[in-house]
């Protein structure tokens, strides 16, 4: 008994085909046989070997092409499904942070929509947004100072404003404000030089009129500020 056949039966067991072949229905068929056994022992016999399926199988290309598959499939069933669930996963993410790059493209306007060529795109272009981002980053890095000199900047802020008159720690200060103020008291000062310059100095009334006058103007275009 071979080795091929001994994979298929145990040791006094026979393989046969469910479907009976021309050869087990002629050995069914005949009545030369005196006890059960005996028909039993020619069906078997004319039953073909386990061998002989396997080698009608491997010679048929087709038949050995579509075993092999069936073979591979069940192996790598779960490899393959757990691959699928890896991609899937991989996917969800990627479509998860590519949401927050749009996002933050959104942030930027135009900008995160042109092309390098000029062109306004409808949607944000995700290759923009890093080298919008490192832009602002560097534009940002220009403001940033040490908590020391942060506070002596405060400092002098608050001397700045308390100088010219406002609160040191109001909100609705702006540097415009602030330069207002500096050009308000410049102007005052330089009209009251010009009245000096008319009351203590020899000059002849008509002079002293045009500095008047100028001084007038002065203090005038201070009151605009």
């Amino acid at each position: 008994m071979s080795a091929s056949y001994l994979q298929y039966c145990p040791e006094g067991w026979q393989a046969v085909p469910k479907t009976v072949t021309p050869e087990m229905a002629e050995a069914y068929a005949s009545d030369a046989y005196d006890t059960a056994q005996q028909c039993h022992d020619a069906v078997l016999g004319a039953a073909p070997h386990p061998d002989d399926a396997d080698e009608a199988i491997n010679s048929n290309p087709t038949t050995n092409l579509d075993r092999l598959k069936a073979q591979w499939k069940a192996d790598n069933l779960e490899d393959t499904e757990s691959w699928r669930e890896a991609a899937a996963h991989y996917a969800r993410n990627a479509d998860f942070y590519r949401g927050i790059v749009i996002q933050i493209g959104e942030l930027f306007g135009e900008g995160a929509r042109t092309s390098d060529d000029g062109s306004v795109q409808d949607d944000v272009l995700a290759l923009k947004v890093p080298e919008l981002v490192e832009a602002l980053v560097a534009e940002l890095g220009r403001y940033s100072m040490s908590d020391g000199h942060a506070d002596q900047r405060r400092a002098e802020s608050r001397a700045v404003r308390k100088a010219l008159g406002f609160g040191e720690d109001v909100d609705d200060v702006s540097p415009q404000d602030l330069l207002n103020a500096i050009t308000h008291r410049d102007l005052l000062q330089r009209a009251e030089e010009l009245d000096a310059l008319a009351e203590h100095f020899l000059v002849g009334e008509s002079h002293k009129h045009f500095i008047k006058q100028r001084a007038h103007q002065i203090r005038q275009q201070a009151k605009g500020l």
